[in-house]
C-alpha cells in the first residue's frame, strides 16, 4: 500500500493524488524575507539625489487639491442658512436683560452714595494719621526687639512676628489712603 492511500469508514481504499505544493495567494505581493543572519549587507551604496530639491519641485509641480466650490450657486443651502438658530436669540436677549439689571443698580447705588459720605475735616485727618503713624512706631519698635531672633523655634514666636508684619503692612496702607488731598468719609 501506498502511503497516499487510506481507508474510508473501513471499507475500501481510496487511491488520492500527489499532494500539490502549497503557495500563499498573496505570495507575490509579499515583502522579500528578513535576511539570514550570515549575510552580508550590501556596502558603499551612495546616491547624488538631493532630496531637499526633490520634494521641493515635486511639491511646486504636482496639482493643488480639490477645494470646496467658491461660487455661492455652488453651495447647498438649507432653508435656515444664514440665519441666526433660537436659542443664540434667548441667550443673547438673557445677556441684555442682565446688563440692563446691572446699570439699574449701579445707577441705584450712584444715587445712594452721593447723600452718604462727606469730605473728612483737615484736623480730625492730621489727627488721624498722627495717630495711625504712633501706632506704627510702637508696633515697628515691637517687631524690631524679636527681628534679632535668627531661631524662631516655637510657633508662637513665629505667629507673633507674622502678626506684627500684617499689622505693620496694614498700617502703611491706612496711612496712604490718609494721606490724600481728599478723604471722604461714609456718614
Amino acid at each position: 500500500a501506498s502511503v497516499y492511500q487510506r481507508r474510508v469508514h473501513g471499507e475500501k481504499e481510496v487511491k488520492l493524488g500527489e499532494p500539490a505544493k502549497f503557495a500563499y495567494p498573496d505570495e507575490k505581493t509579499r515583502k522579500p524575507k528578513v535576511p539570514d543572519r550570515t549575510e552580508l549587507p550590501v556596502m558603499g551604496l551612495v546616491t547624488s539625489k538631493n532630496f531637499i530639491k526633490a520634494n521641493l519641485l515635486s511639491s511646486i509641480l504636482q496639482e493643488p487639491k480639490k477645494t470646496l466650490p467658491q461660487n455661492e450657486s455652488e453651495v447647498q443651502k438649507h432653508a435656515e442658512y444664514g440665519k441666526v438658530p433660537e436659542y443664540l436669540e434667548t441667550v443673547k436677549k438673557e445677556v441684555q436683560d442682565e446688563y440692563n439689571y446691572i446699570k439699574e443698580m449701579d445707577s441705584c447705588k450712584e444715587t445712594a452714595h452721593a447723600g452718604d459720605v462727606k469730605l473728612l475735616p483737615e484736623e480730625d485727618k492730621q489727627a488721624l494719621l498722627r495717630q495711625l503713624k504712633d501706632k506704627w512706631e510702637l508696633i515697628n519698635h515691637e517687631y524690631q526687639t524679636i527681628t534679632h531672633l535668627v531661631k524662631l523655634d516655637t510657633i508662637g514666636k513665629v505667629r507673633r512676628k507674622e502678626r506684627y508684619e500684617a499689622d505693620l503692612a496694614q498700617l502703611e496702607k491706612d496711612i496712604e489712603k490718609i494721606s490724600k488731598k481728599y478723604v471722604l468719609i461714609k456718614i
